[in-house]
C-alpha cells in the first residue's frame, strides 16, 4: 500500500548519511511512495530522483528572526551551554520539535497525512528531539560515545532516545546503543536494525 513518507536530513552535503538517504527515498518513489525530503541546513549538493519532493527549512534561522529567538539563544549559548558542556542541542530542540511539528501540520493541510517520518543522522534528531510521535522512526548510524559515568551524559542521551523508536544500520552500532543506554538506565521504545539501502538501479545505469 502506498505511504507518504517524510525523510529528514541536516544537510544534503556529500558524505554517507546524506547518500544513504537520497538512495531511500530514490527507491521508495520508485516502489510508488509519494516521498519528501526536509533538509535542515546548507546548500543542496546532492539532490534525490524527480519525483521526490524537496524541502529546505532552517528551524534555527526561522526562531532568531522572531526577535524572542534571537534573545533565546544568545541566553541558552552564553548561560546554559557552558553551564552543561555539550547541551547547546538540548535548548535549541525545544523550539525544533515545535517547528518541525508546525511544518508536518502545514503538509498534511495541503496534501494529506503523513504515514512514516524517518531521520538519519544524531545532528537531525538534535535539532528536533522534543517532537514526539509515534510515526517517527531515527535511524542511528553510530553511538554517541563511550561509556561514562555522570548525570550530564544521561541528561543528554536522556532527551535524544529516551522513548524514541530507533533503527540502527548495524547490529554492532544497536549493540553498542544499547549497551550505552542500560548503563544510564535509559529505554528506547523500540530498537531495530535495518541495513543501509543499495540503490541497485542506480548502481547498474552507472555500471552501463
Amino acid at each position: 500500500m502506498s505511504q507518504r513518507v517524510l525523510l529528514i536530513v541536516r544537510k544534503l552535503n556529500i558524505g554517507g548519511i546524506q547518500r544513504n538517504t537520497v538512495n531511500l527515498a530514490n527507491v521508495l518513489h520508485r516502489e510508488g511512495h509519494e516521498v519528501r525530503v526536509l533538509v535542515l541546513k546548507g546548500e543542496l549538493e546532492l539532490v534525490p530522483d524527480a519525483g521526490v519532493h524537496l524541502h529546505q527549512v532552517d528551524f534555527d534561522k526561522a526562531f532568531r528572526k522572531t526577535g524572542i529567538g534571537l534573545f533565546y539563544d544568545l541566553f541558552t549559548r552564553l548561560l546554559l551551554a557552558p553551564w552543561i558542556k555539550g547541551s547547546g542541542y538540548v535548548w535549541r530542540g525545544y523550539y525544533g520539535g515545535h517547528y518541525l511539528r508546525r511544518f508536518i501540520a502545514r503538509l498534511e493541510k495541503e496534501h494529506g497525512p503523513i504515514d512514516r517520518v524517518i531521520t538519519r543522522g544524531q545532528g537531525a534528531f538534535e535539532t528536533f528531539w522534543s517532537w514526539r510521535d509515534p510515526r517517527l522512526w531515527q535511524v542511528a548510524v553510530s553511538w554517541p560515545g563511550d561509556l561514562k559515568e555522570g548525570w550530564r551524559q544521561r541528561f543528554l542521551l536522556s532527551r535524544l532516545y529516551s522513548g524514541k523508536q530507533v533503527v540502527c544500520n548495524t547490529d554492532n552500532v544497536r549493540q553498542q546503543l544499547e549497551s550505552l543506554l542500560d548503563h544510564h538506565g535509559i529505554k528506547a521504545a523500540r530498537l531495530a536494525t535495518i541495513g543501509n539501502v543499495c540503490d541497485l538501479d542506480a548502481i547498474a545505469a552507472m555500471a552501463e
